[in-house]
C-alpha cells in the first residue's frame, strides 16, 4: 500500500467490519447521551462498527443529567452494566433482552414498550 498513496485515498482506515444476524456491515455506531429534561445532547461518541455498545454505556453517563434514570436499548444490557448502573445510583431503564429458547415474557415485553429509545 505505501507503493501506491493514492489507494489508500479511496478507503477509509478507521472503519471496521462487524457481523450481526449472518447480515455484514462495514462503518462506524453513534452513541449519544441525550438529556431528559431539556433534550439536548449531552455528550457523543461515534466508533468504529465493531466496537460493542456496551463498552460505550459508561463513557457516556453523564451525572450533570437532570434525570437519573438510564433508557437504552437492549445491547447495553449485561449483568456487568446492571451492577454499574446500581452502584452509581443510576435507575436502569434499559430493555430486557431474550436468551435462546427463553423468549420474553409478556410482561417484559410490555416493559420495553414502555422504555423509549
Amino acid at each position: 500500500m505505501e507503493k501506491h498513496p493514492e489507494k489508500l485515498r479511496q478507503k477509509d482506515v478507521d472503519a471496521r467490519w462487524t457481523k450481526k444476524n449472518d447480515q455484514t456491515f462495514f462503518g462506524y455506531k453513534n452513541h449519544a447521551s441525550v438529556d431528559a429534561k431539556h433534550k439536548i445532547i449531552r455528550d457523543y461518541a461515534a466508533t468504529s462498527a465493531e466496537v460493542h455498545d456496551s463498552n460505550m454505556l459508561e463513557p457516556l453517563l453523564d451525572p450533570n443529567n437532570t434525570s437519573a434514570d438510564v433508557f437504552a436499548d437492549s445491547a447495553y444490557s449485561s449483568e456487568k452494566a446492571k451492577k454499574r448502573l446500581d452502584y452509581l445510583w443510576y435507575r436502569n431503564r434499559i430493555c430486557v433482552k431474550g436468551t435462546r429458547g427463553t423468549p420474553l415474557t409478556e410482561v417484559q415485553l410490555a416493559q420495553n414498550r414502555r422504555n423509549p429509545k
